[in-house]
């Protein structure tokens, strides 16, 4: 489920290449909660990571300098973190507002700008997540935002309503559950809308189920070493005896 069927694009002025989208959100204190991996035994759930395994797979950037980071740990404006591409994390307000990166997805906070990459916007009250041209206003919701290194972006819609409007255009689109908001660059007519398909639908209620059920790594007993792993020694095999065939003559000696 990385790829969306179709996407909206948002035009950036300069020649920017990456598309920026605020989310907005009340209150203050964000933090670096929980980041996962899938299970490489079990690809239906992801096992949650120790602040030791965290290198390569969540980074937290500050003023350009990589932090060294433990879970849970205080996000500041202007941090920027990035997921890598076996990864999920999760960014957690104080009212209790959710905000989960999937693999491969870069954000940088003050507000909460997505560079690339998928987010799932998990929020209670008041809400609005913005671009460089495009606003999106709702009002306790859950829904997909994806921005691809194209520039394209996708809006997908799992409850509650999103508002969609251009700073630049008068068009406004309104979405409510199960549509998808999307159009591609340079943004210069209406985009589109649509009804999200049943695939679309699912592939994300599993990833947020997968994540709802994510577990944490095995931990050994203090004071004791974690157990080994001892593989047992195979047995020898006996080579079965042919059968005698009754029909051969008997050796002569």
């Amino acid at each position: 489920m990385k790829t969306m069927a179709r996407y909206c694009s948002v035009a950036l002025p300069y020649g920017l290449a990456l598309v920026l989208v605020c989310l907005t959100l009340c209150g203050c204190g964000p933090a670096l909660v929980r980041v996962m991996k899938e299970d490489p035994r079990d690809n239906t759930r992801y096992l949650r990571l120790s602040s030791a395994e965290l290198a390569g797979e969540a980074t937290v950037y500050r003023g350009g300098r990589r932090l060294p980071v433990s879970l849970p740990y205080q996000l500041q404006p202007g941090d920027v973190i990035e997921t890598g591409p076996d990864a999920v994390a999760v960014v957690r307000f104080p009212e209790g507002n959710e905000i989960i990166l999937d693999s491969n997805t870069r954000v940088r906070l003050g507000s909460f700008f997505v560079e690339f990459g998928r987010i799932l916007a998990r929020v209670q009250g008041l809400f609005e997540a913005e671009s460089e041209n495009v606003t999106a206003g709702v009002e306790g919701t859950e829904f997909v935002f994806e921005v691809t290194r194209d520039r394209s972006v996708a809006v997908t819609v799992l409850d509650g309503t999103v508002v969609c409007r251009s700073k630049i255009r008068s068009w406004q689109e309104r979405l409510s559950a199960s549509e998808v908001f999307y159009s591609r660059h340079p943004n210069l007519v209406n985009p589109g809308k649509r009804p999200a398909t049943l695939k679309e639908l699912d592939d994300i209620r599993r990833w947020m189920k997968k994540i709802e059920e994510s577990t944490e790594p095995a931990q050994p007993e203090p004071g004791k070493s974690p157990p080994l792993l001892i593989t047992p020694r195979p047995k020898p095999i006996t080579p079965t005896p042919k059968p005698k065939d009754p029909y051969r003559s008997p050796v002569l000696r």
